[in-house]
């Protein structure tokens, strides 16, 4: 079994206690880089920008963590 089995097959994990499939936090990871992105390119001193940065870490650690296992 490869390490990525479990993502091809619809993983289920749980993230801030709403289930998801790993392809549904690939979604969500780019749709938060996007908007950190645009939010940057508006005003890069606003404090919304860390904030979504932020966030955009912790499911980057949490996608980094489901794929080492």
């Amino acid at each position: 079994m490869s390490p990525l089995d479990h993502l091809e097959k619809g993983y289920i994990v749980t993230i801030g206690g709403v289930r998801i499939t790993i392809k549904q936090l690939e979604e969500r990871i780019e749709q938060l880089r996007l908007e950190m992105y645009k939010a940057f390119l508006e005003n890069p001193q606003d404090p919304q920008v860390v904030e979504i940065s932020q966030s955009l870490d912790e499911l980057l650690n949490e996608y980094n963590r489901l794929t080492k296992k």
